[in-house]
């Protein structure tokens, strides 16, 4: 004899079911997405000579990669020759305004 579920049993073993389903394919996709984020970044980290797909124009794609690196570190030394001055400039106006505070201090306490 067959031994048939009641409906709440099979209600819940099917949850249970679709639950499963439901995290295998997420694993089987973070699986996928973990294996391209690798393949990218390997590609991305492997210098050009290495890059079999270069062909002949391999020292071409180097040179502007290289200035491309060039400007960018320009650009980063600009930034930050330009956050340098403002951080001075602050450190200036926080020095006036400490000055500013103990003399004001100092009027004050005098007059009492």
């Amino acid at each position: 004899m067959t031994r048939h579920r009641s409906g709440l049993s099979r209600f819940l073993h099917d949850i249970v079911a679709d639950i499963k389903d439901l995290l295998d394919d997420v694993t089987d996709s973070l699986g996928d997405v973990e294996h391209d984020t690798r393949a990218s970044v390997s590609r991305a980290l492997r210098p050009d000579d290495h890059d079999r797909r270069d062909g002949r124009d391999g020292e071409r794609r180097r040179e502007r990669y290289d200035d491309r690196a060039g400007d960018r570190a320009d650009g980063f030394a600009s930034e930050l020759t330009g956050l340098r001055e403002e951080l001075h400039r602050l450190v200036e106006l926080l020095e006036k305004d400490e000055e500013s505070t103990r003399a004001g201090a100092k009027t004050g306490s005098a007059s009492k």
